[in-house]
């Protein structure tokens, strides 16, 4: 049996070509990340459609910034 873990949640983030999203801390859990579509850069790393990324409790995003838009499976907990 499954249970669902408290302050989790999955959401996708549709980001418009040009867009950029702030830098922020992961302080209060970890964060998985899949590129469905397009492309988008964290600080020097580029992370195109079918990448995936983990972010530790604990670790710091840089913005994210897109040339071309993008859409990501973002789940967190």
């Amino acid at each position: 049996r499954l249970k669902p873990l408290l302050g989790s949640s999955t959401f996708l983030l549709e980001l418009e070509a040009g867009a950029t999203f702030p830098p922020h801390d992961h302080d209060r859990g970890h964060e998985q990340c899949l590129v469905l579509s397009g492309s988008v850069r964290s600080g020097d790393l580029p992370v195109a459609a079918g990448d995936y990324l983990f972010m530790p409790q604990g670790s710091h995003h840089d913005a994210l910034e897109t040339d071309e838009g993008c859409v990501l499976l973002i789940a967190y907990s």
